[in-house]
C-alpha cells in the first residue's frame, strides 16, 4: 500500500509539473493538502462498506487523487483476502475469506474462512497458554504450559508449567480449606487458619470459619475459661470459671467456680470434708461423718459416723472387736470371742456368750460338715438320705441329688465289700473280670486271683522303696481292647499342644495329690509328659529322677509332633473328665507322630484318679515302624516328685509294648 501511495504522489507531481510551467503557490498548496488528506484517510479507522457517512469530504475525488489499493477503499484488492482486511491489512472478522490464521482477527482460519475463538479446536490459539486451555479457556491440567496460577487446575504454575498439587505448594487447592491444610488431602490446620468443619483443625475446633484450639491461651469457642470447659476442651481445674459440673475436673461447679475434693472444705454435697456424699470424692474413712453406707470406705454408716471391721474397735453392733453382729458386714468371730448368737461365731456355737470350737457331737451344722455332725473331712460319714456334697460325705460313697444314696452294683463306686468297682466281694454283684482287683478266687469270673488281680497273669510290682515317696508301681500286659483307659479323640477336648515342646496349661477338674502336694493345674507337653509346675520338660528325655526339679509324669517322654504324618488328620493331645465326684477320672491322650521315624501314630493314655493320687497308664500303640525308636527305645516312662523321689518303669529300653498297663498307687 505504501508503494501505491508513493506512486500516486509521484504521478501527481508529474501532472502538476505539466500544468504549463507557471504553477502558482496555490497549486503547490493544493498538492500538499491532497497528500495530507490521503495520508489521513489511510490512517483513519476502516468503516464497514455501505455504512452511511462512509464517504468523507477527504475521500471525494478532487481531480488530483490517483486511485490505488488501500485498506479503506471498500474494494478487495492488493493482498487483501477480504474487503479491506487480510493480507497486509488488519485481520478479517469471522466469516471472511482467509488464507492463513494471520488473516483473521481471531487468529483462526479454518477451511478458507475466519472462525471464532474455540476451546475445543485442538489448536493453541487466541489467549490460550496451551492447546484448548488456559487464558480464556478452562484451566490446564498438570504438565501443560501456563502464565499464571489461574491457568492451572491445580492453581500451581511453576516455571511456566502446571504442577501437581501438594500439601507443601503454599497454594489453596485440592479441596484444602486453607493453603496446604484442611480437607481430606492434607493435614489439619493450625489455629487461625480457614476451616469448614472441626475435622479441619488440629485443635478439633472450627469457630466461624477459623480454627481455634484448647491450647491457644485464649478464651474462645465455647470455652468457659481459657482453654478449658465447654464441649471440646479438657475440664477446668479448681478455681477456674465454670457453668456446670461437667466443666470441672472434679465435676463440681460451685457459684460459678470449680471446686474439688482437696480444698479442705465440706462443700459441694460432701458428707464430710472432701469425702462422701453425691460427689466424685473418695469415700470417708472411719470416724468421718456419713449419711449413708455408700459414704464410707467400710460400707458401714452407724449413727451418722463411718465405722469398719478393721478399726480395732468394738463399734456398730459388733459382738466383739471387728467381728460378729447382725447389722454390720464383719465376719463371724473366732473361738474365744464374745458372741450374742450362734451366727456371731465361725463355729456356729455360742456358749455363755463365748464362741467355742465346733465338734462332731455338738448337734450343730458347722465346720466342714455337710449335715449335722457328719460329712466333710473331720466327722463321720453321713448315712442314707442325709445331706451330702460329694460321695466322700456318705458311708456308701454315693451322693445323688445332694443326698446320700444306697450302694448298688451299678453306682460306679467300690463299696459294700466289693473287691473292685461294682464286682466281687461278698456281694450279689457280678464277679470281676481279668485284671480287676481281687482278694480271693471267688471274686473273679475265671476263679483265678493272681497277685490280687483276677486272671492268671496278675501284676508285677516295680519302683517300691525309700525313693518312691510311698508310690507303688504295678505292671501287667493285656489285650489292647481290655485296657481301662478310654479313647477320647471323638469325645474329649483337643488342646492347643502342637509340636516341638509346645505346652498347654490345663485346670484340673479336682484337686489331685501328687507326692503329697495338692495340684490343681497341669502343663501338658507335646513330648508325652505332664508337668505340675511351669517348667517345660523339653524334647530330650532323661532318666528319673531328673535333677531339674520338675514334678512330672513321664508317660512316653519322647520328641513327638502333631503334624507331618501323611494320612492322619486327628493327631493331637486330648483331655476329658469322666465320672462324678468323688470318683472322677481325668484322661489325657497323646495321639502323635514319633519324630524322626515311623508311619503310625503313638497312642498313649494317662488317667489321674480323684482321691488319694492314683495314676493309670495305658499304652495302646508304641510300634510306629521305626525300629530305632519303637517300644520305648528312646523314651522315659515313670513319675517323679521334683525333689529327688521317683518311680521309673523304663528309660531308653524296649520294654513299653502295646497292651502294657501300668498303675501307680499312692500311699
Amino acid at each position: 500500500m505504501e508503494r501505491l501511495k508513493i506512486g500516486s504522489v509521484a504521478l501527481l507531481m508529474l501532472l502538476v509539473g505539466c500544468g504549463g510551467g507557471g504553477q502558482t503557490e496555490d497549486a503547490g498548496r493544493d498538492m500538499r493538502v491532497d497528500m495530507k488528506t490521503d495520508m489521513k484517510a489511510d490512517m483513519a479507522p476502516d468503516l464497514p462498506p455501505d455504512v452511511p457517512g462512509d464517504l468523507s469530504p477527504t475521500d471525494v475525488p478532487n481531480g488530483t487523487d490517483v486511485p490505488g489499493p488501500s485498506c479503506t477503499d471498500r474494494t478487495l484488492n492488493g493482498t487483501e483476502t477480504g474487503v479491506d482486511c487480510g493480507g497486509s491489512c488488519p485481520g478479517c472478522p469471522v466469516g471472511t475469506n482467509c488464507g492463513i490464521n494471520a488473516d483473521c482477527q481471531s487468529g483462526m482460519c479454518v477451511g478458507g474462512k475466519c472462525t471464532g475463538l474455540s476451546c475445543t479446536d485442538g489448536i493453541k490459539n487466541a489467549t490460550e497458554t496451551d492447546i484448548d486451555c488456559g487464558g480464556g479457556c478452562p484451566p490446564c491440567y498438570q504438565g501443560k504450559s501456563c502464565l499464571s496460577y489461574t491457568d492451572c487446575v491445580s492453581y500451581v504454575c511453576s516455571a511456566g508449567t502446571c504442577s501437581t498439587p501438594t500439601c507443601t505448594d503454599m497454594v489453596k487447592n485440592q479441596g484444602e480449606t486453607d493453603a496446604d491444610c484442611g480437607g481430606s488431602a492434607c493435614g489439619k490446620c493450625a489455629d487461625g487458619k480457614t476451616c469448614a468443619a472441626n475435622t479441619d483443625c488440629s485443635g478439633g475446633r472450627c469457630d466461624v470459619g477459623r480454627c481455634t484450639s484448647c491450647r491457644d491461651l485464649i478464651k474462645n469457642g465455647d470455652e468457659v475459661d481459657v482453654d478449658c470447659g465447654g464441649t471440646l476442651c479438657a475440664k477446668c481445674s479448681d478455681g477456674k470459671v465454670c457453668r456446670a459440673d461437667t466443666d470441672c475436673l472434679n465435676n463440681r461447679c460451685g457459684n460459678g467456680v470449680c471446686i474439688s475434693c482437696v480444698d479442705r472444705m465440706q462443700n459441694g454435697g460432701e458428707a464430710d470434708v472432701d469425702c462422701g456424699g453425691a460427689t466424685t470424692c473418695a469415700k470417708c474413712g472411719d470416724g468421718k461423718k456419713c449419711g449413708a453406707a455408700t459414704d464410707c470406705t467400710s460400707g458401714r454408716c452407724v449413727g451418722g459416723m463411718c465405722s469398719s471391721c478393721t478399726d480395732a474397735k468394738m463399734n456398730s453392733d459388733e459382738s466383739d472387736i471387728d467381728c460378729g453382729g447382725t447389722m454390720s458386714l464383719c465376719s463371724a468371730c473366732a473361738n474365744g470371742k464374745r458372741c450374742g448368737m450362734t451366727n456371731d461365731c465361725v463355729s456356729k456355737i455360742c456358749s455363755a456368750n463365748i464362741c467355742v470350737a465346733a465338734n462332731c457331737t455338738d448337734t450343730v451344722l458347722n465346720g466342714g460338715e455337710s449335715d449335722v455332725d457328719c460329712g466333710g473331712t473331720d466327722c463321720k460319714k453321713c448315712t442314707l438320705n442325709q445331706i451330702c456334697r460329694t460321695g466322700a460325705d456318705c458311708d456308701t460313697g454315693v451322693c445323688t441329688g445332694l443326698r446320700c444314696a444306697a450302694a448298688s452294683c451299678t453306682d460306679g463306686v467300690r463299696n459294700q465289700g466289693e473287691s473292685d468297682v461294682d464286682c466281687g466281694g461278698s456281694t450279689t454283684c457280678p464277679r470281676c473280670a481279668d485284671f480287676k482287683n481281687c482278694t480271693a478266687i471267688t471274686d473273679c469270673a475265671t476263679n483265678m486271683c493272681t497277685n490280687n488281680y483276677c486272671g492268671s497273669m496278675g501284676c508285677m510290682g516295680f519302683g517300691a522303696g525309700a525313693s518312691s515317696g510311698g508310690y507303688v508301681g504295678c505292671q501287667r500286659t493285656m489285650p489292647v481292647a481290655n485296657l481301662p483307659c478310654e479313647d477320647i479323640r471323638t469325645t474329649g477336648t483337643k488342646t492347643t499342644v502342637s509340636s516341638d515342646s509346645y505346652l498347654s496349661g490345663v485346670v484340673l477338674p479336682f484337686s489331685f495329690p501328687f507326692f503329697g502336694t495338692a495340684r490343681t493345674t497341669v502343663l501338658l507337653s507335646s513330648s508325652g509328659a505332664i508337668s505340675f509346675n511351669t517348667t517345660d520338660p523339653y524334647l530330650t528325655n532323661q532318666c528319673l529322677p531328673y535333677s531339674n526339679s520338675i514334678p512330672m509324669i513321664a508317660a512316653y517322654w519322647e520328641h513327638m509332633h502333631t503334624s507331618g504324618l501323611s494320612g492322619f488328620t486327628n493327631l493331637g493331645v486330648y483331655t476329658q473328665t469322666i465320672g462324678t465326684a468323688p470318683n472322677r477320672r481325668f484322661v489325657i491322650q497323646w495321639y502323635m507322630w514319633l519324630y524322626s521315624g515311623g508311619s503310625t501314630p503313638v497312642d498313649v493314655r494317662v488317667v489321674l484318679k480323684e482321691g488319694k493320687g492314683d495314676i493309670d497308664m495305658c499304652f495302646v500303640n508304641t510300634t510306629t515302624g521305626s525300629t530305632s525308636y519303637d517300644l520305648g527305645l528312646s523314651s522315659t516312662t515313670g513319675i517323679q516328685s521334683g525333689t529327688g523321689l521317683a518311680v521309673q518303669y523304663g528309660c531308653n529300653m524296649a520294654n513299653v509294648a502295646s497292651g502294657l498297663y501300668l498303675t501307680y498307687t499312692a500311699p
